[in-house]
């Protein structure tokens, strides 16, 4: 069976077990790609199968980039955790014969390369068109705030460890090794790197064989091409030769962390970035942290106007910004923080500099609107509100509950129709609560928006100052 009679099967079977609003997204999506727009949002209420959705997106672009000449599609999955990675990287899985799945435990940015060269090999040998990829935002690309996990200082140290300069220098080479270790005990990390068949230094030279010579060394000379080569063997030559930390193993660490994550950035080259609830990791689309900036840029930008270098990006959420901001919130920060998160988020979508400026304009015509409304505006308004949702519409899909009711996938409750009541219990919880502020001698009142919301108000006042005192 052809790579391209397989790839259609495949997806022909994905889309098949998908509900019909689900697929009605996945062919929009797969519309707007091929239309030219790169990066698109699917907002979909809760309980809707995002997921579900990602993966069908997987299918559809697993044929473009077939059809585009791509001989290996890159998906690279970004979710907060490893937990959620876990969960959800089986569900994207498209089939075990096409399909090379990651390690969830490597999901750090600075070992990719290691990861990336085992699966385009195994991929090869297994004559499989798509790999997945996972990674976790905090620890993948915020790599100058700490000392990484034992495994990505064992990969760091195995593959430096081929070059000549420590090599043929023991002394220069059991520095390094004292240097990355850390806390981690002796026979832990011996153990990592050269004991069973999953240690470092043989998968490195598994690698090495299979490459015939390329890995690791097309790494090391990126390596010994940038300035941290020059510290670290400064560093590393006046270092005391002890076996215990001393001033500057930390910058060297975060510093190598960092040259092996951009190394890595540019091996990992995807074809599909997935963003999953990714309001959780805001600073990849926003770009206000300095330490993930360029990491992220070169993660998310196309390479160059090369189809082969196209990068697309789909992300997932039901909360892609704050819906609104409290009065209390503005004051406090000074900004309309929920109106500042939808800019940003429609800055990362569009792309283009033209294209936002332009969003800016019809949205602020929108608003401006929308607070001058008077009775006789309302054909304007509705002219107006249908701009902007058709600019939107080029880079966003969300489907809410109310439409997908004839599928039977929502809660029906039609023989609830008594109002709520108020009962007496509640009047007595509020006027018991207003009476222990009271009694400790705090001059605060009951908040009334709050009782209207709750019942067991303490239960529920975590951060407010009342519950604190």
């Amino acid at each position: 069976m052809s790579t391209t009679t397989q790839i259609k099967k495949i997806e022909a079977k994905t889309l098949a077990i998908l509900k019909d609003f689900q697929r009605a997204t996945v062919k929009r999506i797969d519309y707007l790609y091929r239309k030219g727009q790169k990066r698109v949002l699917v907002a979909d209420e809760v309980g809707l199968g995002k997921t579900l959705i990602a993966r069908g997106v997987i299918a559809k672009m697993a044929l473009l980039r077939y059809e585009e000449g791509d001989d290996l599609f890159k998906v690279v999955y970004v979710c907060s955790n490893q937990n959620i990675a876990r969960q959800n990287i089986r569900k994207l899985i498209l089939s075990k014969e096409i399909t090379s799945a990651d390690d969830i435990a490597e999901t750090r940015l600075s070992m990719q390369h290691l990861r990336v060269v085992e699966q385009e090999i195994a991929a090869k040998e297994k004559e499989q068109y798509i790999e997945l990829i996972p990674l976790t935002p905090q620890t993948s690309f915020r790599v100058s705030q700490g000392a990484g996990s034992m495994d990505e200082r064992a990969l760091m140290y195995s593959v430096l460890s081929w070059l000549p300069e420590l090599n043929d220098n023991h002394e220069l080479l059991d520095k390094l090794n004292f240097t990355l270790q850390r806390e981690v005990k002796d026979e832990s990390w011996v153990w990592r790197i050269f004991g069973g068949n999953n240690a470092f230094d043989k998968r490195i030279q598994h690698c090495n064989e299979k490459t015939k010579g390329i890995y690791p060394w097309n790494v090391l000379k990126e390596v010994k091409a940038s300035p941290v080569f020059t510290e670290m063997m400064d560093f590393l030559n006046f270092r005391p030769y002890v076996s215990s930390k001393v001033p500057g193993d930390f910058e060297l660490i975060c510093k190598l962390r960092r040259l092996f994550a951009e190394i890595s950035v540019s091996y990992l080259n995807p074809d599909l970035v997935i963003m999953d609830e990714f309001q959780r990791f805001r600073f990849l689309i926003e770009n206000q942290d300095m330490d993930s900036k360029l990491l992220t840029e070169k993660f998310l930008t196309n390479k160059s106007d090369n189809i082969q270098d196209l990068v697309r990006v789909l992300l997932l959420s039901a909360t892609p910004y704050k819906l609104y901001s409290t009065p209390e919130e503005i004051q406090d920060s000074g900004e309309d923080s929920h109106y500042s998160e939808f800019i940003s988020l429609m800055k990362f979508l569009l792309e283009s500099e033209t294209a936002f400026t332009d969003f800016k304009t019809v949205w602020s015509d929108y608003s401006h609107s929308l607070r001058e409304l008077s009775t006789e505006d309302i054909s304007v308004l509705s002219m107006k509100k249908n701009k902007a949702q058709d600019v939107m519409y080029t880079c966003m899909c969300r489907t809410e509950r109310n439409s997908v009711m004839d599928n039977g996938d929502y809660i029906d409750d039609v023989t609830k129709k008594d109002p709520l009541s108020i009962a007496e219990g509640d009047i007595l919880s509020y006027l018991d609560v207003q009476r222990i502020l009271e009694d400790t001698g705090l001059q605060i009142s009951l908040p009334v928006d709050y009782v209207k919301s709750c019942p067991y108000i303490f239960s529920f006042m975590q951060n407010y100052e009342a519950k604190k005192k």
